[in-house]
């Protein structure tokens, strides 16, 4: 029998990909601002403002809408490229929104992403991307790894992305009603994701425990 080659979730070279992906999002969103600043008219600034009015202002359309617009992004070898394009349009419509209000500096917009709910959203669409990079990763160059990966660990990174999605758009809309209150529940949450975490770790290790084993060293 060949060796059993395994790794953890979180596994260095998925961290990696996470990281890029959180790359890949970011220069999507400048180079689509930058784009728009020069070159959107008043006609498609209003129109595309008019879009972003027409979203529902409540957490099932929120989420809905960002869910849908990223699912993409978790297959391989085309995810990465779905993401830059929705990134770039994404800051294209964040240039419209500079644009159709002009008492402020363009880069005021990018306030948003100093409030709790969008970390969950870049935490979501990274590890979508992420999932889908590593797995090309794979592929391409530890295929040893690649059955392991997707039958043990890719499965969970779509409940990751919807879970942190929800919660995203709940924060945003509490966000939306008031700057403050968004902020404080949305700092709790962050603080207990860590202890849920490491609660849930410690009941695992209790049931997974060395005498679960006894008795299955030695035979063959």
């Amino acid at each position: 029998m060949g060796e059993v080659v395994e790794e953890p979730y979180f596994s260095k070279h998925f961290a990696v990909a996470v990281i890029g992906s959180v790359g890949i999002i970011a220069i999507g969103i400048l180079t689509g601002f930058i784009f728009g600043l020069n070159t959107l008219t008043p006609y498609e600034t209003t129109a595309m403002t008019e879009q972003i009015r027409e979203i529902p202002i409540e957490p099932l359309g929120i989420f809905s809408h960002n869910a849908m617009l990223m699912a993409l992004c978790m297959a391989p070898f085309i995810g990465a490229i779905w993401a830059f394009i929705v990134s770039w349009s994404t800051g294209v419509y964040f240039a419209a929104i500079a644009l159709s209000i002009p008492s402020f500096p363009p880069w005021y917009v990018f306030r948003a992403l100093l409030f709790p709910f969008a970390w969950f959203e870049f935490a979501a669409y990274s590890l979508l991307i992420g999932e889908g990079t590593y797995v090309c990763y794979l592929i391409l160059l530890r295929r040893n790894l690649l059955k392991y990966r997707v039958v043990h660990h890719s499965w969970k990174t779509p409940p990751a992305y919807l879970a942190s999605l929800i919660v995203a758009a709940f924060l945003e809309v509490l966000t939306i009603q008031s700057y403050l209150l968004g902020i404080v529940v949305g700092l709790l949450v962050v603080f207990l994701i860590p202890i849920l975490y490491f609660l849930l770790s410690t009941r695992r290790r209790e049931i997974v425990t060395p005498s679960s084993f006894a008795g299955t060293h030695g035979d063959i």
